[in-house]
């Protein structure tokens, strides 16, 4: 593996586009990015708003960006079979991910089974419930998740789940992978927590705790799961050191995940030598693009910094143009660390992190402890820049 194995996608599209279609929802979780509510907001886009967003997705040409329906609970935005039909009469791919919720019926699965959905995610933040309820403030909502992930994989649809990493459930990662495993699901996304809408400040990692878990996360491969990060591209870079052989941290909690679970999984689980298809998810500024409820267009739901607005502009033109997109796509601005890392193609940091801490999506991740040498800016001077 080398460090121009996955190079930035410096072209004309992006690859993910999700469309917040609503902030209303059932829960009120604590983390919420969208701080969520009981009714939608007044200036939701219309009906007529969002589709000709979607329909300025063909600008971009085939083949076409990703589209992820989110929300809120996205289950409750009105007309949002017709949203998806549309989408999928222009030949759009696109994904869903709704909140777990009486709604998610399996009617609902057969319709969007039907019209093409690649894959449907929904949140597990808890092994037995416990932290999983209270960071959603809702008694069963782990038992209900639970039971929705079996319908979903009966119904034949890939399966994402997806997990907020916070200090309270750190002890329980290792149970939440043994059970996607048993259950059959592949891909396991990982929210590395953002102090953004209603995000716990006092739930957040350290930087070392970020550093152990994404080499604890690496080594998952081989019990068969695809491992993906949001805020924490550092994990690209652990899978490098990872392959030249730098060895994961001598602490207690990075011990602690790897000894249980190599304990709970056991020997049989092991699949080192025909897993080898996992890698990261794109951060903030590869090829991702947010629309929020009201159309305002930002680099991800949590880098909160509007960069126009599809009432107004094309998609297209948003992205070709702005600024910032751009600043964080070449990430050729980047300062402190991140500017002198010789991993900053591959990675270039949690810009939503750096923004929350720093107030400046350009500043260095205050979540990655790897401290550049003057031999990564050697690298950087004669063939990355």
């Amino acid at each position: 593996m080398t460090l121009d194995s996955n190079p930035v996608n410096s072209g004309s599209k992006p690859s993910l586009i999700f469309i917040e279609t609503t902030v209303a929802c059932d829960y009120r979780c604590r983390h919420c990015r969208a701080s969520s509510q009981e009714n939608p907001l007044p200036d939701q886009l219309s009906y007529e708003q969002i589709t000709n967003a979607i329909k300025g997705i063909l600008e971009f040409g085939k083949p076409y960006p990703m589209v992820i329906f989110t929300g809120g609970n996205m289950l409750m935005r009105d007309r949002m079979r017709d949203i998806i039909d549309f989408t999928h009469k222009l030949g759009i791919p696109f994904s869903v991910s709704p909140s777990a919720s009486p709604l998610l019926t399996r009617d609902f699965l057969r319709f969007i089974k039907n019209r093409g959905v690649k894959s449907l995610s929904l949140s597990l933040d808890g092994d037995f419930g416990g932290s999983h309820d209270w960071l959603r403030r809702s008694p069963g909502s782990h038992s209900l998740t639970v039971a929705l992930i079996n319908d979903v994989m009966e119904a034949g649809i890939p399966v994402q789940v997806n997990t907020t990493i916070m200090k309270r459930n750190l002890t329980e990662l290792p149970y939440i992978s043994k059970f996607l495993v048993d259950s059959g699901v592949k891909t396991w996304e990982l929210f590395f927590l953002i102090k953004t809408g209603r995000g716990l400040y006092e739930e957040d990692l350290t930087s070392d705790q970020i550093e152990d878990v994404n080499f604890w996360l690496a080594s998952l491969e081989k019990y068969g799961l695809t491992v993906r990060t949001v805020e924490s591209p550092v994990f690209k870079r652990i899978k490098i050191q990872m392959a030249e052989g730098t060895a994961p941290p001598d602490t207690d909690l990075y011990r602690y995940l790897s000894s249980e679970t190599a304990n709970i999984f056991g020997p049989q689980h092991d699949l080192s030598e025909s897993s080898k298809t996992h890698r990261a998810s794109h951060p903030v500024g590869q090829g991702i693009l947010f629309i929020s409820q009201n159309g305002d267009v930002s680099p991800s739901g949590f880098l909160p910094l509007s960069c126009g607005n599809v009432k107004q502009t094309g998609i297209a033109q948003i992205f070709r143009e702005n600024e910032l997109i751009n600043d964080l796509r070449t990430k050729k601005k980047l300062k402190g660390k991140c500017g002198e890392c010789k991993f900053k193609v591959l990675c270039g940091g949690s810009r939503a992190r750096a923004f929350a801490y720093y107030d400046d999506p350009l500043a260095e991740d205050p979540g990655c402890v790897y401290q550049p040498s003057p031999t990564d800016l050697t690298y950087i001077s004669g063939s990355q820049v």
